[in-house]
Formats: C-alpha cells, structure tokens, sequence
C-alpha cells in the first residue's frame, strides 16, 4: 500500500506497502485493498508522543506510528474491507495535563470504510471498545456504536454535543475540544482514583484492571457490580462514590489531578494543541448526566455515613440545572464540599459485602433522597435576665440539612 502523513511520525510501520512504482496488491482474499485516510485525537488530556497501533479484527497489526505534537494523527493506508472495524491502540506519550504518561491503554475504533475516516482515542472510546467485547457477538460495528451511547450516559463526565455525535468519530476542532479534554481528564481522574483507593485498601489494581471491572459491569447500562460475571462489585461501589467526587470537582471546574487543581493545566494544554479554541473551561455546560450520577454517589456515601453535610450538598446538587456553567456551580456549593466525602472514601474500598451491595442497589435504583425532609435544627443561649428600660434582642441559630 502506499502511505502518506500529514502529521509528524516518528517511526511508522505499515504492512501490505507499495512503493510508488508497483500495482496495488490484490492477494488478500481476491479483494482489491482501499486506501483510507485515518486521523483523530489522542486524549487522556491532549496526549503526544503516543505509541499508536492500527490493527485489524483479525488481529494483524496493519500500522505504528506516534501521535504528533497537537495530540492527533493523520495517516494514509490500505485496508481490505474485512478488516474493519479497524482498532487504534495508544501507549505511553505524555498527557501535556499531568505531564506523565496517561494511567491505562487508549483505544479506539474507525467504523468507516470510506475513503476517510475519523477515530479518536479517549477514556470513552477504550471503556467502549471494552464494553463491546463484552457484548454478545464482539466488537462488531453495531456493539460499537450500542457500546459507545452507554458509556456517554452511564459515565458522561461532562459530554454535551459530543454525546450526540458520538466521542469516537467526531472530529475535534477548536468548539469542542475543551469539552473533550475536561470530560476526558475527568473520567480519567475517576479511574484513577478508583484504582488508588482500592491499592490503598490492600487489593491488586491498575487503570486497566478498572477500565477492564468497569467494561465488564456496563452491559446492563449501569455501574452496579451486576454486568457480566466478571464485573467486581467493590471496583462497581468504589467508583459509584468517587464518581460523586469527581463530578463535584469538574461540574465546578476545580478538578484535582495528581492532588493540585489541574484547571490551569488543562487551560494550558487546550492552549498548546489548539490555539484557536473558542470555549473557555469555565463556559462549559453541566449536563444531566453530571448531575444525576453525582446525586447517586451522594445517596450512597449518606446511606454509609449519614453525616448532614453530605445531605445538604444532595440537596444542593439536586437544585442544580443542565446547562448552568461553573461560576453558578461555584457559587451554589458550599466552600468545603471538596472534603465532604474524605470519609467515606476512607471507608468503602476495604468494606465488607454487605456495604459493597447497598452502595450497588442504591447505584441500580438511584437513591433519590428528596422525599426524606430531615428536621432544622435551631439552637441558642438566650439572656435570662435584662436591665429594665433597655432592649432586649435575640436571634437563634438555625439550620436546615435540606
């Protein structure tokens, strides 16, 4: 085949080549092969310097090369048709938001076989690509397609016209590439997170155990520990609550990467690999999917730990509205919500079974708290005595958990 590139390579591999002076080859099942153009964006944040993979469904590695220096990649090579859906496979590189490289394997997937074809790699497209190999009959274009609508619902993280479009083969351009990189350096702080706590608690994980637990569980459309046979449920409670956490953090555009707010990074980074980016952090919108997974994680962390903070900050969070933007976020929480769920944090990674399940029935069934009014509180110290002829004033201090 013959191979071009519009992005910079550092090393390619293409098998079935041509030079420019031989007949395209036709010895692959009779079929003629067709040369596609293959381009998209790698973001875990923007990674660059990705060692990148296209491979067939049979397996055969059809290319390697490397993400270029905007995050992306533009290749030319020649398929046959039964090699599709092609999958794109991205290790190492560095995320320009955390400076290190991304946590677990990127994938993807070209569904295409036109002349052109888009196929980003992300957080979302690896969980789908995952998530379809665990449906019946494989990864095949329709699992796909099926796979990636789940996990833009079950685990939106900030995807607002890029649900609709789909994170996969949508290109990224200098409207949406903010929403791509905050909603994908959200749910990669979820998984890593996820992973952290369960290490810390004692039991063997990585990014890509959790991608695996994760893919395993969605079949059923929810995180709930009840998908396929390989779902975990402590991986499926686990994240249920650090979900909360997280969205919290990105729905007020404070997301903590590595322990330091990553907003300025993730600023930085769009800033590198797009100039021309016309939508600030700040302007994007919350979606419902924000909103109803992160009222789920707050039902279960106050079925563990009924500590009124968590309470109050359901309530706040369920007032909120899609499409509100950050500064409206910021405003509305109060200034400790960050910490509101340290505790619980603490305790369900190494909790026992029965905590396990109520955290993945409340994840199955939604916990709506509103129809609990929890009772105000009113307190004070009243002077018991008062001077004759001067005035006398008391106000008593009141609080109301919803």
């Amino acid at each position: 085949t013959r191979t071009t590139t519009t992005a910079y390579i550092c090393s390619l591999f293409l098998s079935r080549c041509l030079s420019a002076e031989t007949e395209k080859d036709t010895s692959f099942g009779g079929e003629n092969t067709n040369d596609v153009e293959l381009s998209g964006s790698v973001v875990y944040g923007p990674v660059v310097v990705a060692n990148m993979q296209v491979i067939s469904n049979s397996g055969e590695l059809l290319a390697e090369f490397q993400s270029d220096s905007n995050a992306g990649y533009n290749i030319t090579i020649s398929v046959l048709s039964q090699d599709y859906p092609l999958f794109i496979e991205a290790t190492g590189g560095t995320d320009l938001v955390t400076n290190r490289q991304p946590d677990f394997m990127l994938k993807g997937a070209a569904l295409n076989s036109g002349s052109t074809s888009i196929a980003n790699v992300s957080p979302f497209s690896t969980l789908a690509v995952e998530l379809a190999r665990n449906l019946a009959g494989g990864a095949t274009r329709n699992n796909l397609e099926d796979a990636q609508e789940t996990v833009t619902v079950a685990l939106n993280s900030g995807l607002d016209s890029l649900a609709t479009t789909g994170p996969m083969g949508t290109r990224i351009d200098a409207g949406n590439i903010a929403e791509m990189v905050k909603a994908s350096e959200t749910i990669s702080e979820l998984i890593r997170r996820t992973s952290d706590l369960l290490s810390t608690a004692g039991f063997s994980s990585s990014g890509n155990s959790v991608v695996g637990d994760l893919a395993a569980d969605l079949p059923d459309g929810l995180v709930d520990g009840a998908g396929t046979s390989a779902a975990d449920r402590r991986t499926a409670a686990v994240s249920t609550i650090v979900n909360a956490q997280v969205l919290l953090e990105s729905m007020a555009n404070e997301l903590f990467v590595g322990g330091a707010n990553a907003t300025a990074a993730m600023e930085n980074a769009i800033s590198q690999v797009s100039p021309g980016s016309t939508v600030s952090l700040d302007q994007l919108p919350v979606t419902a999917g924000m909103i109803s997974k992160t009222r789920i994680g707050l039902a279960a962390a106050f079925a563990i730990d009924p500590d009124p903070a968590i309470r109050q900050l359901h309530g706040v969070v369920s007032g909120l509205q899609a499409g509100q933007n950050a500064p409206l976020v910021r405003a509305a929480f109060p200034s400790d919500y960050r910490g509101v769920l340290s505790n619980v944090l603490d305790m369900i990674a190494g909790a026992d079974g029965a905590t396990l399940d109520l955290v993945n029935s409340i994840a199955r069934t939604g916990g709506d708290l509103d129809a609990e009014n929890l009772a105000p509180g009113i307190s004070g110290n009243p002077a018991t005595t008062v001077q004759v002829g001067s005035q006398y004033s008391f106000t008593p201090t009141a609080s109301d958990p919803d």
